[in-house]
């Protein structure tokens, strides 16, 4: 390069240098306008329309009144469940039923595979499959509704509810419900601890001072059914139950069922008149004449001696730790954007985020409906922990989907079980399942393959947010057995010489045959993906 091209070309670099275009200015989103853009209001009381308290872990749905009042008539919409992580039971078998009685072989390039299945009903085998599939479930732990008693003396049903105004601010998760009984107006606070399993209440109304105004706890027995909706009870149910006053403020209840214990404690700012005993439960009522009451209630493995209850704490640092959350991650502000359809994603999205905070926020993947709605009897299913826990990496709240990935360092041994059980090597993950990885069986999801990769998926995303070698080594023995099995269960054809899957396969839109099925095209796309 010569003199005078040297010299050309530092002109060009200052000219750039000079006219480079001005940097963006940044602005910081207001989040909270975008959450508070979409707080829900219903007026109007709508099964479809019930709606969710919960921190991940534990969740509450709400009728219009702001608790659980009105179960029965809840049922066949989005029903009033109370659920957490821990609260499972397994009703007594008859006999110990092992997975092996439910064993069926199939034919997959001369070998016979045994699958977990479920068989005709009134066969021996099919005792031992129903029992596994419903065993354990997942429980509803309470309803808390309001018992209020009319002018008449009668209590309130659902179409005694009027001017109703229920409004959830996602942004603070807190539900406020204003509505009337007897022209008489009722405000109700409901909130859920960030922290603990413990709903925080404060409802206003001059009902309270006559005496009109009380929670009855009411406790849902859990159904051998695919669906559980809280709303079915049993005769039995006072056996089940122990009242102790801790207090005059403290209230403890202890439920046994069968084999699964666990604890309501009432904390409350005034003194509770002794519980009513109901066919299901309790009624409690405060005791002073004041036209405002709070209240909390815990739920637990183990007994509280008593919870400190004092509601504008309560629901100071519920806020404080909605806000922290919503500060944290990412977050699209679709404010400006001209196009018509920005609106209804930008509301999808706040919702979308909400809902996954207050269902997906445990050390296990949830059930395909989460905390909301009991289904396939509260167990998950692994194919769908993609869906549940990816998008946390996306919004740059890894540390969820990690502690939704420790499920598979808890439960390799079951899915190394299952391989040997088949004759492959390494690990097969299990399909529907619950925490401690219990294998269920099942016509359709002992054939399913396509969760198989999804821990390998899962621990790329992690090692990307944290490329240590802690990471490589925590993760490195899943990934191993989950990448042997799939080579080995992948069937080198000579006369094709390329590898087929199947069969012994449904394929994701759970509709072909497993006997003839191969090479389903997502699956072969998502294993050669992991495998890679």
């Amino acid at each position: 390069m010569n003199k005078k091209s040297s010299l050309y070309l530092i002109i060009l670099v200052l000219f750039a240098a000079c006219n480079e275009a001005p940097k963006t200015r940044i602005t910081k989103i207001d989040r909270e306008a975008v959450f508070n853009r979409h707080q829900v209001i219903i007026n109007e009381v709508d099964t479809l329309n019930s709606l969710s308290l919960g921190n991940g872990r534990f969740a509450m749905t709400m009728d219009v009144t702001g608790l659980q009042t009105f179960p029965k008539y809840y049922k066949n919409g989005i029903p009033l469940g109370t659920q957490s992580e821990w609260g499972w039971h397994s009703f007594p078998p008859s006999k110990e039923y092992k997975i092996e009685e439910t064993l069926k072989n199939l034919d997959s390039h001369d070998r016979e595979v045994p699958y977990a299945v479920q068989w005709t009903r009134g066969t021996p085998e099919a005792e031992a499959s129903n029992y596994l599939r419903q065993n354990p479930h997942r429980i509803h732990l309470a309803n808390v509704g309001w018992h209020i008693e009319k002018s008449d003396g009668s209590i309130v049903n659902i179409t005694d509810i009027k001017a109703i105004d229920q409004k959830l601010n996602m942004w603070k998760g807190e539900l406020v419900s204003n509505f009337e009984v007897d022209g008489v107006p009722i405000e109700v606070i409901s909130l859920v601890d960030q922290n603990q399993d413990v709903l925080g209440v404060q409802i206003k109304s001059s009902l309270l001072k006559d005496g009109k105004i009380g929670i009855h706890i009411k406790y849902p027995y859990p159904t051998d059914s695919f669906l559980d909706e809280a709303a079915f009870y049993n005769e039995n149910e006072p056996k089940r139950l122990q009242y102790e006053a801790i207090n005059p403020k403290n209230i403890s209840i202890q439920r046994t069922l069968d084999n699964t214990a666990y604890f309501t404690t009432i904390s409350s700012s005034q003194d509770i008149s002794s519980g009513t005993p109901t066919d299901y439960g309790y009624i409690l009522k405060p005791e002073s004449n004041e036209n405002i009451w709070s209240f909390s209630v815990a739920f637990s493995e183990s007994q509280l001696t008593q919870t400190n209850h004092e509601f504008n704490a309560f629901r100071e640092n519920v806020h404080a730790s909605y806000k922290t959350f919503w500060n944290s991650g990412g977050m699209i502000n679709f404010g400006k954007v001209t196009d018509t359809r920005a609106t209804e994603l930008e509301r999808r999205m706040v919702l979308s985020l909400y809902l996954t905070q207050v269902n997906c926020g445990g050390a296990s993947p949830p059930q395909e409906t989460g905390l909301t709605y009991n289904s396939w009897y509260g167990k998950p299913h692994m194919e769908m922990a993609w869906w549940h826990g990816v998008h946390f990496d996306s919004w740059n709240r890894t540390s969820i989907l990690e502690k939704q990935v420790d499920w598979y360092l808890r439960n390799s041994s079951i899915a190394k079980e299952i391989a040997e059980r088949q004759g492959f090597k390494g690990i097969r993950w299990q399909k529907m399942t619950d925490n401690n990885g219990g294998e269920t069986a099942s016509s359709v999801g002992s054939y399913l393959i396509w969760q198989q990769p999804h821990i390998i998926y899962f621990s790329e995303l992690l090692y990307r947010k944290n490329p240590t070698k802690e990471t490589l080594e925590k993760y490195a023995d899943v990934i191993e057995q989950t990448a042997e099995f799939m080579a080995d269960f992948a069937w080198y054809d000579p006369n094709l010489k390329r590898y087929v899957l199947g069969p012994g396969v449904i394929a994701a839109q759970e509709r072909f045959d497993p006997k003839i099925t191969i090479n389903p095209t997502y699956e072969l796309a998502y294993w050669k993906c992991g495998l890679e």
